[in-house]
């Protein structure tokens, strides 16, 4: 690595210690991948697998005794999580988009990116079968929590209830 550094075709970031790509070899690599479509649709599954593997893989932590960490893991992926999700909307691999449903949601409406949130699930609503996306804000001094988004084609629109022990009031207690 260290001579592709010195080279100027990686770059490093000490404080991360990550490296990235300078922007001509990426476009290189990505028109090298692009001249096989097997190699770059295997590329691509695999690709989302890894980011939806990884943001499953943070749902114990955002619910349970660490959801500062798992939510910066999160935000440091996220260039790769929302590719992985972009190909995995483009390649219709609903399951895969499933297992990080959950913790992009919670990352959505934690950090306060509602409206990267309802893009990314608008996006993958084209391709399931029900359509159901909502962001709730809890209101302390009510008790209750509102709904500024709530999309389902299965159940009414809701604008706002009191807590009643569902997944979103867990969230709301950690």
């Amino acid at each position: 690595l260290s001579a592709l550094v010195d080279k100027s075709l990686l770059r490093h970031c000490t404080v991360s210690g990550r490296y990235d790509l300078h922007e001509l070899v990426r476009q290189y690599a990505e028109e090298q991948l692009n001249a096989s479509t097997v190699d770059a649709v295997q590329t691509r599954y695999r690709h989302t697998g890894y980011t939806m593997n990884l943001l499953q893989r943070q749902w114990p932590d955002l619910t349970g005794e660490r959801p500062r960490e798992a939510l910066d893991i999160i935000e440091r992926e996220i260039d790769n999580i929302r590719a992985g999700w972009r190909w995995g909307v483009a390649l219709g691999v609903i399951d895969d988009i499933g297992k990080g449903l959950d913790s992009l949601w919670f990352f959505y409406d934690t950090r306060g990116w509602y409206r990267e949130g309802v893009q990314s699930f608008e996006m993958a609503c084209e391709i399931m079968e029900a359509k159901n996306i909502f962001f709730a804000l809890y209101e302390e001094s009510s008790n209750t929590i509102s709904y500024p988004y709530f999309e389902d084609e299965l159940h009414p629109a809701v604008k706002s209830r009191n807590l009643r022990g569902g997944l979103t009031e867990k969230v709301i207690d950690k």
